[in-house]
């Protein structure tokens, strides 16, 4: 198997079976993305900001140079969490959160970012502490059932506390 470096100077000259693999290979990860920043949207709007989220990496295979001894992985988080947050606000849906404008060398980023994560923290502060497990879980990636035998709690406790941070986090990022 050829290294990501190697598929991506292919992508970039047109090769599409390479653009398609680096797809594919890094599909989960695009998934893992638009789930920490959909929890309160509907499956459609999930289902946009995966394809969003796709197009997103596709720029980060066409920008990126390896040359310059940075990881793929790193670049192509920041451009597919770009493309989310366009998405998002052109759906007037992120607007009151504070979003990355920028990515590169700029501290603003940087500045962006915490003030976004200083948000996401001062949403947790509203949850109950089983609210606050079932949400970490969540983000990790793990299905209601999992959490339950995880956090040793019946389905439905997860079930409805996670229906209930759903409910909060659009009442509380609306409400900024």
């Amino acid at each position: 198997m050829e290294n990501i470096n190697e598929l991506i100077l292919k992508a970039q000259k047109g090769d599409r079976e390479a653009l398609d693999l680096l797809l594919h290979k890094y599909s989960q990860f695009v998934k893992d993305i638009v789930r920490y920043y959909s929890m309160a949207l509907s499956k459609e709007d999930r289902e946009d900001l995966y394809i969003e989220g796709l197009i997103g990496l596709q720029r980060a295979v066409s920008g990126f140079k390896p040359e310059k001894g940075k990881r793929f992985e790193d670049f192509a988080y920041i451009s597919v969490k770009n493309a989310i947050f366009d998405y998002l606000r052109k759906k007037k849906r992120a607007s009151t959160v504070v979003i990355p404008s920028s990515y590169g060398g700029d501290d603003s980023l940087w500045e962006d970012l915490i003030l976004f994560k200083e948000d996401i923290e001062n949403f947790k502060k509203t949850l109950t502490e089983l609210e606050q497990s079932v949400l970490e879980e969540y983000l990790k990636g793990y299905k209601i059932r999992e959490i339950a035998e995880r956090l040793d709690v019946p389905y439905k406790s997860v079930d409805n506390a996670l229906q209930r941070i759903k409910k909060r986090l659009r009442e509380y990022f609306s409400a900024e």
